[in-house]
């Protein structure tokens, strides 16, 4: 017969499509010409409703708690002429002119095209989001529930298929691919369970982290299996051909780790300390990742592969993971990714499903994810996680997503899997996933809560209230491991592109004003968010004890402030901060400039000079002091300092200062935490006689 569409025939089972190569980008309706039918302007308006129609179901479903991949598997896999709900012949696909004007068959190329290019970039952006040393961290529990998640679900899915294929009547191509449908039950996708936990607000906690890693652990084992799979279904009973394949794909992973990573470690060590990598860099990685798909194609594997593995060598966080992320973030994930849900639609037809073939189906993946929770809880349990931590951990590793529609794809490309086996495979991830986030949610919502955070987040709101017009809060609550704690800061302060993070000094001051003993761990943690942050850092020794003050800014009418000014970049930024906290008008700031006899280098006291001078001329109405007191050396300097005493509340300076400034002659020698700098820690000292709070930025 032949189709309805102009430019395609079908004869049988194929369709042959006329296509005319210069019918690329059009002259316009002005010059009566259709644009449907050119590549261009149909591309960019399917890819313009995809997107569209995409985010706002988003937002419709997000009130019963699905998440975004949900709503691209309910709204894209309803592309097909001959099913769906959106676009299909429940609404507008029930016009012919609209199905075939918008989603002719001549389009589909490109846009599986499209998709594909969509699809290797996203995968390549979750392998940088993620961090494979979690597994590390995660030890052997990791390991053993990763394996369990896999293997048992695995035999006993497989089991169950075998003995239906035995004793129940269903059809032959059925029959034939049941133990493969069987054993894909056993995959999880650890970059599916990372978005899921995100949308959640479920990803800083310890029982996330645990998820991820027993999911990695789990896709290690599933992605190899499948590549040996593939090999050697594409050398179609060459085994020479199918031998070459796995070597050239374990090969590719070795170009990645052992070439790709440590050039990438390079790039991290030339950038210097709070500057972004250089745009030559970032396009390389581009490239690569463009090349990484070739081989992959090249060697028989899937195009996404060796991009997938480049993203997860790269070392995330600042200063490369995240400046490729930020590049490619909205591009990919919004406009790119959802074209790929799309052409998994097209190839879905839920009227070609047979009830019986069905309900075969809803057994195994019933019984499948039965399994996969009971092969979760029972070593979660063995390892001292409580029975409801256990049961939450069990349900998030039975989400089903990118991945196992990923292997569908792919056998459905290769003819394992027909018209009514990838309908029905589709079916049960949408079924899986469309309950276990809602599940997930509201078990959530009932173990967030708890009266030892409650009270923090109630003390921010009133500082906020105490406030208002001055400051803005918006309050987080993370749950984590004090060994990874620095991970979330410094993730927090990348995406909400903060410019000073402030954490607390690891010693406790005593109420005589001595320093106590302090705690290793927070100690630690400072250390990596000083390290490891995305932007500034400030450390506070409160001392509001010692000078009676309880809150800043709400029992006193005045709150002195002091900068110590010696030059270099640090003071220079501590000097920003002082002069945004004198905007507030209970806030009298005082800015101390320390100048030697003889005067350091002329060029950084020209410097200093000249930013002082713009300081003084800006802030002429907010009332800042300007002090300027000479000494003659490093003794002299520790006795100005000494001499503040108690005259401020808090007191600001810089971490480092200029090696070669005469001030610091003779106390590089004593500085025994570095975190505080050299006048950092004379400040904090109890010898020092300084009564004040103390902010080291």
């Amino acid at each position: 017969g032949r189709d309805m569409e102009k430019g395609s025939i079908t004869v049988g089972n194929t369709t042959f499509i006329c296509e005319d190569a210069a019918f690329v980008v059009s002259k316009g309706v002005f010059n009566r010409e259709d644009p449907f039918r050119y590549a261009v302007p149909l591309l960019m308006l399917q890819m313009s409703l995809i997107s569209l129609v995409n985010q706002a179901c988003y937002y419709c479903f997000k009130p019963l708690h699905q998440v975004s991949i949900v709503t691209e598997i309910i709204v894209n896999s309803s592309f097909n002429s001959n099913a769906g709900m959106i676009f299909g012949p429940t609404f507008l696909g029930h016009n012919k002119y609209f199905s075939t004007k918008v989603f002719p068959i001549y389009s589909k190329k490109i846009l599986d095209t499209v998709s594909k290019l969509g699809l290797m970039f996203f995968l390549f952006l979750m392998g940088v989001k993620m961090d494979p040393g979690m597994i590390k961290r995660s030890g052997r529990h990791a390991i053993i529930i990763g394996l369990s998640l896999f293997f048992v679900p695995l035999a006993c899915a497989v089991s169950i298929a075998l003995i239906l294929r035995r004793f129940e009547p269903m059809d032959k191509s059925l029959a034939q691919c049941l133990p493969l449908i069987a054993g894909s039950q056993s995959m999880t996708g650890f970059l599916v369970i990372a978005i899921l936990l995100t949308e959640l607000k479920m990803l800083n906690t310890d029982l996330a982290r645990l998820a991820v890693s027993s999911a990695m652990v789990g896709d290690v084992i599933g992605i190899t299996l499948t590549a040996v799979s593939l090999a050697i279904t594409q050398s179609k009973s060459k085994p020479l051909a199918a031998i070459w394949g796995i070597l050239s794909t374990i090969g590719l992973v070795g170009l990645i780790i052992f070439v790709a990573r440590p050039i990438m470690l390079w790039i991290i060590k030339r950038t210097p300390v709070g500057q972004t990598v250089k745009e030559v860099h970032i396009i390389s990685i581009f490239l690569v990742i463009l090349v990484s798909g070739f081989i992959s194609e090249v060697v028989g594997q899937h195009v996404v592969l060796g991009p997938l593995v480049l993203g997860l060598a790269v070392p995330d966080g600042p200063p490369l993971g995240s400046a490729l992320v930020r590049k490619l973030d909205s591009l990919v994930t919004k406009i790119l990714f959802p074209t790929y849900f799309t052409v998994s639609g097209i190839k879905t037809n839920m009227l070609a499903i047979h009830l019986w073939d069905l309900w075969i189906i809803g057994i195994i993946v019933t019984f499948a994810t039965i399994v996969k929770i009971a092969a979760v809880m029972i070593p979660a349990i063995h390892f001292k996680l409580p029975v409801r931590e256990a049961f939450v951990l069990g349900l998030i590793l039975t989400t089903k997503e990118i991945v196992e529609l990923l292997v569908y794809n792919l056998w459905n490309d290769v003819g394992m899997l027909n018209e009514q086996e990838f309908s029905l495979t589709v079916l049960s991830v949408l079924f899986i996933t469309a309950i276990v986030a809602p599940l997930l949610t509201n078990l959530n919502q009932h173990s967030s809560s708890s009266s030892n955070s409650d009270h923090i987040m109630n003390a921010f709101k009133n500082y906020e209230m105490q406030n208002q017009g001055f400051v803005s809060v918006q309050a987080f609550m993370s749950i984590a491991d004090i060994a990874t704690m620095h991970d979330d800061v410094c993730n927090l302060a990348l995406d909400k592109r903060v410019n000073l993070v402030i954490i607390p000094y690891h010693k406790q001051i005593a109420v005589d004003g001595r320093i106590g003993l302090g705690s290793r761990a927070i100690e630690n943690l400072n250390h990596n968010i000083i390290e490891k942050a995305p932007c500034s850092v400030g450390l506070l020794v409160d001392r509001s004890i010692l000078n009676g003050s309880t809150s800043m800014l709400l029992n006193r009418s005045i709150y002195s402030v002091a900068v110590l000014f010696m030059g270099g970049a640090d003071d220079m930024e501590a000097l920003a901060y002082g002069v945004r906290m004198a905007k507030h008008p209970r806030v009298n700031l005082t800015v101390i400039r320390y100048l030697t006899f003889h005067g350091d280098n002329t060029r950084d006291r020209k410097l200093d000079g000249d930013l002082i001078n713009e300081v003084t001329y800006h802030c002429a109405e907010d009332g800042v002091v300007f002090l300027d007191k000479v000494v003659k050396d490093g003794e002299d300097f520790v006795a100005a300092i000494r001499s503040i005493g108690a005259r401020y509340e808090l007191m600001m300076v810089g971490r480092h200062q200029r090696k070669e400034s005469k001030l610091l002659f003779g106390l590089t020698d004593w500085n025994e935490c570095p975190e505080l700098g050299i006048i950092g820690e004379m400040l904090v000292s109890s010898d020092s006689g300084v009564m004040s709070s103390v902010l080291v930025a």
